[in-house]
């Protein structure tokens, strides 16, 4: 039958030691932990409603405004560039059209063989 050594088992029961006082320490300071409030910070005011939020002054209201005014007159722009686009794509539909409903055959330019061979430009 195959046992362990005396060092083997000074071994297990060393690292099993270290792993109880391990657990225990971590226990410990988990437990003292949660004794422990939880400091303020620093912050004198009280929490409420008007903690900690932004509370814009006029010059920032002005601010604001104007920046309102500059996203409304850049949505007309684009707003009316869009209009523009559609309308040249329009014409140029048209025109493309037009073009497709003019285009005939037209034999100028061409080159005929007759049966005797001869070549004839037109």
């Amino acid at each position: 039958m195959q046992g362990k050594s005396n060092k083997q088992y000074q071994d297990s029961a060393r690292f099993a030691g270290i792993a109880a006082f391990a657990i225990v320490t971590i226990v410990l300071i988990m437990s003292i932990g949660t004794l422990i409030p939880p400091s303020q910070g620093g912050d004198p005011r009280p929490a409420g409603p008007g903690y900690n939020y932004w509370m814009p002054t006029e010059e920032d209201k002005m601010y604001l405004d104007s920046l309102h005014t500059i996203v409304n007159e850049t949505k007309s722009n684009v707003d009316t560039i869009g209009n523009t686009l559609d309308r040249c794509i329009r014409k140029l539909d048209k025109m493309h059209k037009k073009q497709k409903e003019e285009a005939t055959y037209n034999d100028e330019y061409q080159i005929w063989i007759t049966a005797e061979g001869d070549t004839i430009y037109e």
